[in-house]
């Protein structure tokens, strides 16, 4: 699925739940930047950062990496979700 493809869905479910425009781009954007920490290749920073610890003689594996990683976007998105619902739904 492309990310015009997503974008355009993402918009008709927030037009189906009445979602105010601020609440719509909160999530896109609190989505974006946090989804991706799980993983080595979940955000192009990720991979840089790997490569450059690489060069400097650290090697990390893809599930060292997920092990630290993945906890970390969990407890992110479960904070994030918190903030969403005090400032727009409650």
């Amino acid at each position: 699925m492309s990310c015009l493809t997503l974008a355009i869905l993402i918009f008709h479910l927030c037009y189906a739940l009445i979602m105010t425009e601020r609440l719509h781009k909160t999530i896109v954007a609190l989505g974006a930047s946090l989804g991706g920490n799980g993983t080595i290749i979940g955000a192009s920073a990720n991979a840089v950062i790997l490569d450059i610890a690489r060069k400097a003689g650290y090697r990390i594996t893809f599930w060292q990496f997920f092990k630290f990683g993945f906890p970390v976007m969990v407890s992110s998105v479960a904070l994030s979700a918190l903030y969403l619902w005090l400032v727009f739904l409650r």
